[in-house]
């Protein structure tokens, strides 16, 4: 899952940043990987403070800017599966995702024509 706003943040060369967008939305096509974006329209179903990840159901992996913190508590576990539910639930997935990303790609792209 990631916020759209995530894919539009310049964090290198607009060509890199379209190829970035490019791969996933090949990745996406995988039958074994979901690729979900939340879209900056709409109301966001909460504040994104940190990324995670949710190994299973007795494992979740918090990323800090200096650490990354596990927990296997199951109240917190259930608290980021929580989490992710309402990110999911407004998400874009399957074509409509390859769509918004594909549309973001493609805006980097005449940035890179007039450099």
């Amino acid at each position: 899952m990631i916020c759209e706003h995530v894919l539009r943040w310049l964090i290198c060369e607009p060509v890199v940043m379209a190829v970035q967008l490019d791969r996933l939305v090949s990745l996406s096509r995988l039958p074994n990987v979901t690729v979900g974006v939340v879209p900056l329209a709409g109301r966001m179903p909460d504040f994104p403070m940190t990324c995670f990840s949710i190994h299973d159901d007795r494992l979740v992996i918090v990323e800090t800017f200096h650490s990354e913190i596990t927990t296997r508590d199951p109240r917190d576990i259930q608290t980021y599966v929580d989490t992710f539910e309402r990110f999911a639930d407004v998400a874009l997935f399957g074509d409509d995702m390859r769509a918004l990303v594909e549309r973001i790609r493609d805006e980097f792209l005449p940035q890179q024509e007039r450099t």
